[in-house]
């Protein structure tokens, strides 16, 4: 349920299971902890069974990846349209429930044309961007163009 180590997972057909080899041992994974980090590369895609919390660092390392919040990322605030705490790496694609992020208290960083923040219906979660909270971070890396709301784009080299 709760990851305090660094776990990677590598292609479309990585998974951690059990020692019988058959039962998905990351199938109630529900909290990345404080330290912790959980990446997915080159293809593999990860979907939660419930709501998510992210205290490490979340990585979505490659363009074809996805981590997909099967429920609520609680450390997004609907009411407040705030993305707080944990930090994101993504190439590829986070999708939540109500992704709909107007101020940023986290750490995000979208490297290269792929990297991108859905909500369930697949709709932009960051075309409201206003706000990053004083000693946080948003970046554009590898190419990204992004263009806050009302703002003229900002593009990575």
């Amino acid at each position: 349920m709760t990851n305090a180590a660094n776990i990677t997972l590598t292609g479309g057909s990585s998974r951690t299971v059990n020692q019988s080899g058959v039962t998905n041992g990351l199938r109630n994974f529900a909290t990345n902890g404080s330290g912790a980090s959980f990446t997915i590369n080159s293809g593999a895609n990860f979907k939660t069974v419930s709501n998510f919390t992210n205290n490490g660092t979340l990585t979505v390392g490659s363009s074809n990846s996805k981590f997909t919040v099967n429920g609520n990322l609680t450390n997004f605030n609907s009411t407040t349209n705030t993305l707080t705490g944990g930090t994101y790496n993504l190439t590829g694609t986070l999708q939540f429930n109500g992704a709909n992020i107007a101020t940023n208290a986290a750490n995000i960083t979208l490297t290269g044309t792929s990297s991108q923040i859905l909500n369930q219906s697949s709709v932009n979660g960051l075309a409201n961007f206003a706000t990053n909270a004083a000693g946080e971070a948003f970046t554009v890396a590898g190419g990204r163009a992004f263009a806050a709301a009302g703002r003229s784009p900002i593009r990575a080299a």
